[in-house]
């Protein structure tokens, strides 16, 4: 219910309803008698008040209530087309290359509303090797709008934003050379463009709590991904050091001991060249915009 003082007097100017509780109920989605005598107390308006006579103060109240007021129904979602997490994820390791040594998370938001007008934020987040040799270091942001990539001013608008400014990539393990791919889709009944041109979202506040949680949800897992990396790499270090060094300290010794045969070493070999466990990470101490961790 992100609605605004404007968008709130014109809907009083044209409706009938004799009260504001009334008026909550019939034009607010989700709205019901409890939900809306609880939504007034917290706004601390009298739900008989007829909203026609409401003044100035308590549309102002009402608004920044709506904003503070954690318990109002998510949006019926059944106007909107996300591209869905499988179809998104399949596209997206289709046109990277993406193998089974990369990660990949996709996830979807619940829908939420900006001005009146419903929304959900789909995202996605890759790296690896693959990434790597794509891309090279850094962050890629791939931006859609209802499906359609927004290709101009990359370095504008929400998206760019919420990936560059609100989220602290050293929480994550990821340095400015790691390459990591970012795709967000946003699908709405109306699209908040800053321009004409229709390049690049405005910076609402709905919309960009929505996209920074959605590209923190779907990061959760890099920071586990990277440091297994990092270690499986100071293994194969490491192992490589063996290898190489390993049978000249072998032919050594026995000459030290005096004995014509090489002892084996691949049983050494073998120890060192042991997989090492997997590591879960949970990285719920990374808070989300608006909302408790999930």
């Amino acid at each position: 219910h992100g609605v605004d003082v404007e968008t709130f007097r014109r809907l009083i100017a044209n409706k009938k309803a004799k009260n504001m509780k009334q008026f909550m109920m019939e034009n607010f989605q989700g709205i019901g008698a409890i939900t809306a005598e609880r939504f007034l107390e917290l706004a601390q308006v009298n739900p008989n008040t007829n909203p026609k006579k409401l003044p100035p103060e308590d549309i102002v109240k009402i608004i920044r209530t709506t904003k503070e007021y954690g318990d109002f129904k998510r949006p019926v979602a059944s106007c909107l087309s996300p591209i869905g997490e499988e179809l998104l994820e399949t596209g997206i390791t289709k046109e990277l290359g993406i193998t089974d040594e990369d990660y990949i998370k996709v996830i979807t938001r619940k829908p939420s509303t900006y001005s009146g007008y419903p929304f959900i934020v789909e995202a996605a987040v890759a790296t690896g090797k693959t990434i790597r040799k794509s891309h090279g270091p850094g962050l890629t942001i791939y931006r859609f709008a209802n499906r359609i990539p927004l290709l101009f001013d990359e370095g504008s608008g929400v998206i760019w934003k919420a990936a560059n400014k609100n989220i602290n990539w050293k929480t994550y393990n990821v340095e400015n050379d790691t390459s990591l791919v970012i795709v967000v889709h946003v699908c709405s009944t109306k699209i908040p463009y800053k321009s004409v041109g229709k390049e690049f979202m405005a910076d609402q506040p709905e919309v960009e709590k929505e996209i920074t949680n959605a590209i923190r949800e779907a990061s959760r897992g890099v920071r586990s991904y990277i440091r297994r990396r990092s270690r499986l790499q100071r293994e194969r270090r490491r192992l490589n050091i063996f290898a190489k060094f390993l049978p000249t300290i072998a032919e050594f010794s026995s000459k030290l001991a005096e004995r014509s045969d090489l002892p084996d070493i691949e049983p050494l070999l073998e120890i060192v060249s042991t997989g090492l466990p997997e590591v879960e990470e949970n990285i719920e101490e990374v808070p989300k915009i608006g909302e408790s961790s999930e």
